[in-house]
């Protein structure tokens, strides 16, 4: 098999990263797959261009996902595979972190929330927002939460209701006074009724 065969195998099965030699002479690196039934999972359009094009032999045609549109490459310019069969954590960590290099932040996080639910986006974003590799965003998206303590659930009502005195030691005419006391009144019974729940189930 030549390279565009065996990227081709690959899109057939699952979700690739791969790359390829644009007409211009530059390296583009692509996300994306041919699989139906994957593109019907994530909403993908399962008929395009990419279909009116299959019948040139010397193209590959492919549902990109960073740009959410079908892409062809020329098959005598095929790079090399970097990741097969991809599950859709990793897909969601590679589609942000490429679209977050070509400046695309809003559109990588619309595209990687068809793969994860939006708050797992939202902390693949940041992780690699701080620096992280896709392997370290998928960690931290993935990774089990780990659920305060009754000791720690009662330190913050401890110092959510000395902010609440301290507050209610300004004057009134403080116009965001009010305001501030009812946030932390909603703070400390969300604590206190998290720190009872957790005490009935011991």
């Amino acid at each position: 098999m030549n390279l565009s065969e065996v990227i081709t195998a690959a899109l057939n099965v699952g979700i690739v990263k791969f790359w390829f030699t644009k007409i211009d002479g530059s390296k583009r690196i692509a996300i994306g797959t041919r699989n139906p039934h994957i593109l019907e999972l994530v909403g993908g359009t399962p008929k395009g261009e990419g279909d009116r094009r299959e019948a040139n032999p010397t193209l590959t045609c492919y549902y990109d996902f960073v740009k959410g549109s079908w892409r062809c490459f020329k098959n005598h310019l095929a790079g090399g595979l970097i990741f097969e069969d991809m599950s859709h954590e990793q897909a969601a960590a590679e589609i942000l972190a490429e679209a977050r290099a070509n400046g695309e932040d809003e559109l990588g996080r619309a595209i990687a929330a068809k793969f994860v639910p939006s708050e797992v986006v939202g902390k693949m974003f940041s992780a690699i927002v701080s620096g992280g590799s896709c392997e370290e965003a998928v960690k931290a998206a993935t990774e089990p939460r780990e659920e305060p303590s009754r000791e720690a659930l009662r330190g913050k009502f401890a110092t959510v209701t000395q902010a609440m005195t301290e507050e209610c030691g300004k004057p009134k005419s403080d116009p965001n006074r009010q305001r501030k006391l009812e946030i932390l009144r909603d703070m400390a019974r969300l604590l206190h009724e998290l720190a009872e729940i957790e005490v009935g189930e011991e």
